[in-house]
């Protein structure tokens, strides 16, 4: 019996060397990444200065809207005050920038005259097609306010869509009321659509 028992097979050997064997590779493993890592992140620090700098006037930012007056005719919006006109229709555009704000929503009446709205106040126009704009410092509105929606039905009748309600202005834009029914401030109105002057439709107010 003593004979059998000396000649049983030893498995705690084999098994000590094989996790030996896995945690000398799981360890080999986890150098590899840390280190791949941190040569990255060493060349990206080295690289950066080599980057070249953000150029807005070519670009647009969280493109916001686009408007067409005709099949060559257009316009796109974005954050950081990016604007891009086409003249053929998109093949190619033109980018320009309107302050540093976020700009929400472009309406052109014709070829030349056009308006552009976003938040904290900016309001601006252009006789020329975009060529050139002009920041509006109409009067009837908070300057800091946030504007949504803009559309204009002649050269001096538009209406403005706001965070504190609905602008009006029959002076091209000198100056506004707001003619918010019912006469509530921050009713949260989300889009609107005017079918001429007088008629219109506003979405997503908790008062109407």
């Amino acid at each position: 019996m003593s004979d059998e028992k000396g000649s049983a097979p030893n498995c705690n050997g084999p098994r000590k060397l094989q996790l030996i064997r896995s945690a000398a590779v799981a360890l080999a493993i986890i150098s590899f990444i840390y280190f791949e890592i941190h040569s990255c992140s060493m060349d990206d620090d080295i690289a950066s200065p080599e980057q070249p700098s953000f150029d807005t006037d070519n670009v647009i930012c969280a493109a916001s809207d686009v408007f067409f007056r005709d099949s060559e005719f257009g316009c796109v919006l974005g954050t950081l005050g990016t604007l891009m006109t086409t003249l053929d229709g998109g093949r190619t555009w033109k980018g320009s920038t309107l302050g540093d704000g976020n700009l929400n929503d472009v309406h052109f009446q014709d070829r030349a005259r056009g308006w552009v709205a976003g938040k904290d106040g900016s309001l601006y126009s252009t006789l020329d097609g975009g060529e050139t704009w002009m920041r509006n410092e109409g009067q009837g509105y908070e300057a800091d306010e946030d504007f949504f929606e803009v559309q204009f039905f002649s050269e001096n009748v538009g209406d403005l869509l706001g965070y504190g309600g609905v602008y009006c202005t029959d002076d091209g834009g000198a100056s506004w009321q707001n003619n918010w029914l019912p006469s509530e401030p921050d009713c949260g109105a989300l889009d609107m659509s005017f079918v001429n002057e007088r008629t219109g439709y506003l979405l997503g107010g908790r008062y109407l």
